[in-house]
């Protein structure tokens, strides 16, 4: 039910949103359809992307983060995908100023298109590269015979048929490349490399970094959600971990 309300208070015609949004579930084709939001925007979604689209709008899960933000507060997209959440933040807080990275072309492409579309060339700035714990050229698994991707990860995995190399960017070393002296709200969706980003990170970066919005993924061998939690609340953070496995991490 919150799921249905939440889209009558974001979506024109919500009840067409929602016809199209089962028939996306049932099909086995592909078809794309536009949304447009209370303020204007027009946002696409397809088969593939339909879930992202109804986390992110209808369901809200980042709604906490963006509690208290200044009235134009600096963000970092990390995992930007197709845009959804920076145009979700923009709609919510039309005067922020938003930094996304998104590796993978495909992607980047809808990301540029919706950026385009909903004319944000000062409120948002893309960059096509990847966000790792070290700055190092690094390599992404992908499903290439998609036309977009909610899954590509660092991290090989069952349901991917191609590496792509691309160039990778440190936490600090954003801060330098983009100069940013602080970031209000730091949004981290990297398929399972969020434990590389965050534990190398220097105490002087995370300082920097008002409040962070990480999905995080348990199924990760190498990082474990409790461990993160703990090692973010010794970084200054007041930290809650939602039942959807997004961690909302506020500086004390």
């Amino acid at each position: 039910m919150k799921r249905y309300f939440n889209s009558r208070k974001n979506i024109i015609a919500p009840n067409a949103f929602w016809r199209n949004y089962y028939a996306l579930k049932k099909s086995q084709g592909e078809f794309v359809f536009s949304a447009t939001l209370k303020n204007g925007f027009r946002v696409e979604t397809s088969r593939h992307l339909i879930s992202a689209f109804d986390e992110i709008f209808c369901r809200e899960v980042y709604c906490e983060a963006l509690s208290g933000l200044t009235k134009t507060p600096t963000v970092v997209d990390i995992g930007a995908n197709v845009g959804y959440f920076s145009l979700y933040l923009l709609f919510k807080v039309p005067e922020a100023r938003v930094l996304a990275f998104e590796p993978l072309p495909v992607n980047a492409k809808l990301l540029n298109q919706h950026k385009k579309a909903n004319d944000l060339s000062d409120e948002l700035t893309i960059e096509q590269s990847a966000v790792y714990g070290t700055e190092d050229r690094i390599q992404i698994h992908f499903n290439n015979t998609l036309d977009f991707s909610v899954g590509a990860s660092i991290l090989n995995r069952e349901d991917t048929n191609e590496v792509m190399d691309i160039k990778a960017y440190s936490l600090p070393e954003i801060f330098e490349s983009f100069d940013l002296d602080h970031v209000d709200l730091m949004k981290i969706d990297s398929e399972g490399a969020e434990y590389n980003i965050l534990y190398n990170c220097p105490a002087e970066t995370f300082a920097k970094i008002d409040r962070l919005a990480i999905e995080t993924h348990a199924w990760v061998e190498e990082g474990r959600v409790e461990e993160l939690m703990s090692f973010l609340e010794k970084q200054g953070y007041s930290v809650r971990l939602k039942r959807n496995g997004i961690a909302i991490c506020i500086r004390k």
